[in-house]
């Protein structure tokens, strides 16, 4: 199948320029750390007016640390299409550091998803072999294989800074050419190296996962992406469809100024973060700021947001967060997520 056939089939409406990276949500049960469903289905009907395409297990939602069972409660949720709208579509990360261990993940995903033709169901996003002396030849190599093993589509995830590599255009492009189930590319480097070369590139929709400068990245504002993937979209939904709006629109003043609104807000909510002793930042952030949303007035009386090893959000973190977002943002008075909300588990 052409990669055009395969993008119209996956997604008949056609690529939304925004995606999130769903948080994972925690609770104790059975004395061990389990995905909270009930919690992500909570979040996920208040970012359903934004966004339709989800990035599970990604880097926010903690897919390079999942336990092999979290993991499966993780698919578990999004094997239950009750959770998802009719035009959601959603990509599962095999986050692990070698082949081998990828495709243990995608075994996973295939069990759960892929045989079962779930709807809404994407694919699977790939990063390369961490280490940083990884030669591109194994990168080519991960790839080829991990996409023929799998059967299933293929997004390529650059990120060195968890990874220690950098795949490079040219291997992109071989990779590419061999692969024809690779149908999306997103960096998170935020070098851009790839997307500005057009590498590879051709028939395959590329999605920016830095942060900030989210105008200049566009395609219809110059930029080389046809689209974002960001942390942020789990709090900032509202503000980064507006942007996207405003760019297919040609608003383009208007979207640049929201655009550095958003950049100065993301870069001191960033800096905040680095105090957390676990867990990444963007995962951290995104996190802090949900809990606001989520509880409103009242975030301070419910317990901090519990990390995937079972530890919470330092309470002062999340304070400063919140002294930040009130001022640029707001906090809503009352929260989306009430504890009489019955969801399915």
């Amino acid at each position: 199948m052409q990669r055009k056939e395969l993008i119209a089939e996956l997604f008949p409406g056609g690529v939304d320029p925004l995606w999130c990276p769903l948080l994972t949500h925690y609770i104790v049960r059975h004395g061990r750390v389990a995905v909270d469903r009930r919690r992500i289905a909570a979040q996920m009907r208040t970012l359903a007016p934004y966004v339709r395409q989800f990035l599970l297990a990604g880097s926010t939602g903690d897919g390079w640390s999942l336990d092999p069972q979290q993991f499966d409660e993780l698919l578990t949720f999004a094997a239950h299409e009750a959770y998802w709208t009719p035009d959601a579509r959603f990509l599962v990360g095999a986050l692990a550091p070698s082949t081998q261990e990828v495709l243990r993940r995608a075994q996973a995903i295939r069990t759960h998803l892929g045989d079962a033709r779930v709807r809404g169901f994407a694919g699977v996003a790939v990063c390369p072999p961490v280490g940083a002396n990884v030669s591109q030849h194994a990168i080519h190599d991960h790839y080829v294989r991990v996409s023929r093993a799998m059967g299933m589509p293929l997004a390529v995830y650059q990120l060195p800074q968890v990874t220690g590599c950098r795949i490079e255009p040219e291997t992109f492009a071989a990779i590419t050419a061999e692969c024809p189930g690779i149908y999306l590319f997103k960096d998170s480097s935020g070098t851009d190296e790839i997307a500005r070369t057009g590498s590879g590139l051709d028939g395959i929709v590329a999605v920016r996962g830095a942060e900030g400068n989210y105008f200049e990245a566009l395609k219809p504002a110059g930029g080389p992406y046809d689209g974002l993937l960001l942390s942020t979209a789990n709090f900032i939904a509202y503000s980064l469809r507006t942007l996207v709006d405003m760019v297919s629109a040609g608003e383009r003043e208007l979207a640049a100024r929201l655009s550095g609104k958003l950049t100065r807000l993301v870069a001191r909510l960033f800096e905040i973060a680095k105090a957390c002793p676990s867990g990444n930042a963007f995962s951290n952030v995104s996190r802090a700021v949900d809990h606001l949303l989520a509880h409103g007035a009242y975030w301070s009386r419910v317990e901090p947001p519990m990390l995937q090893d079972g530890s919470r959000l330092p309470a002062e973190v999340l304070a400063e967060v919140a002294a930040v977002f009130e001022r640029e943002e707001g906090i809503p008075e009352q929260g989306y997520f009430l504890h009489r909300y019955v969801g399915l588990e």
